[in-house]
């Protein structure tokens, strides 16, 4: 998949582990993460925007109520993945030089300041009058008005439910206090007090030394 990338510079976009993907230190990744009770939040409307002949190819179960979606998500990572696993992966590179770990929290209290870390990250100068372009043209409202650009294939996903609210703290308005006490006990049970504040609250801790390439040969879960 990388060979076939004959621009320079190239993106590749991916939702893959890292132990799925070739870790290369002259390459640059940007890890993005968002609070785990968003995320079901978000993946539920995700799979309601599916069109019927994608839920057929997925075998997505029908008939789940939230909370039962819910449970299996933060059990198993249905439909797709562990997004505990995913995040744990990733984060054994956090320190890396190439690698910047972003919290989407963080992006939506200081957007301009966001697009000013990754320009930094990625040696670009920018004018602020740049950053001010991407910034407008990079918010939810613009992404949504612009479904051609940055919509999925409407054929397998609804635009219009796809994109749903882009907000922080949707969980507020759906979880009971029983599936946050079910998400708080499965978090506790399979991250670290690290990871788990990272996730939900975007607390990084201090960085710590990566003392070899081999330290980031993350091996995939037994």
């Amino acid at each position: 998949m990388l060979a076939k990338l004959d621009r320079s510079p190239a993106l590749l976009k991916t939702h893959l582990q890292l132990y799925n993907i070739p870790f290369h230190h002259n390459m640059k990744y940007i890890y993005l993460c968002r609070n785990i009770r968003d995320v079901a939040c978000s993946l539920w409307n995700h799979c309601q925007a599916y069109s019927d002949v994608a839920r057929a190819r997925l075998g997505l179960d029908e008939g789940l109520t939230f909370d039962e979606f819910c449970h299996r998500f933060v059990c198993t990572g249905y439909p797709f993945w562990n997004y505990q696993d995913h995040v744990t992966s990733w984060w054994a590179v956090k320190d890396q030089p190439n690698v910047l770990f972003l919290h989407y929290d963080h992006m939506l209290k200081d957007h301009a300041g966001t697009v000013k870390k990754i320009a930094r990250f990625l040696d670009k100068d920018l004018s602020d009058d740049r950053v001010e372009t991407i910034v407008k043209e990079t918010c939810f409202e613009s992404m949504k008005g612009n479904p051609g650009k940055y919509g999925p294939d409407p054929s397998v996903l609804n635009c219009d439910l796809f994109f749903h609210k882009g907000s922080s703290g949707q969980w507020k308005a759906h979880f009971s206090d029983s599936l946050l006490q079910y998400f708080e006990q499965a978090l506790t049970q399979t991250v670290t007090p690290e990871v788990q504040d990272w996730i939900q609250h975007g607390v990084m801790p201090e960085p710590t030394r990566t003392e070899s390439v081999e330290a980031v040969a993350v091996a995939a879960p037994q």
